[in-house]
């Protein structure tokens, strides 16, 4: 199932990195987006992989944006 939320990019987080159990390489990168919300305006997201945190980098903090995610727990 897809979601989507609308907001504004509050703060981009730094790119994160590490090795998992298995001895593969992982990069990650969040930002957070201010939703104007009554209760909870502010959701942290988590690109994985090289491209995904290459096409953040066209977004600036202050940008209005669409996030299309797939929810997992």
């Amino acid at each position: 199932m897809s979601l989507k939320v609308i907001g504004t990019i509050t703060k981009i987080l730094d790119v994160e990195s590490g090795v998992s159990k298995a001895g593969k390489e992982w990069k990650k990168q969040g930002f957070i987006i201010d939703t104007g919300s009554e209760y909870n305006s502010e959701i942290c997201f988590s690109l994985f992989g090289e491209d995904k945190i290459a096409s953040l980098n066209s977004f600036s903090e202050g940008q209005m944006v669409d996030v299309s995610f797939n929810l997992s727990s």
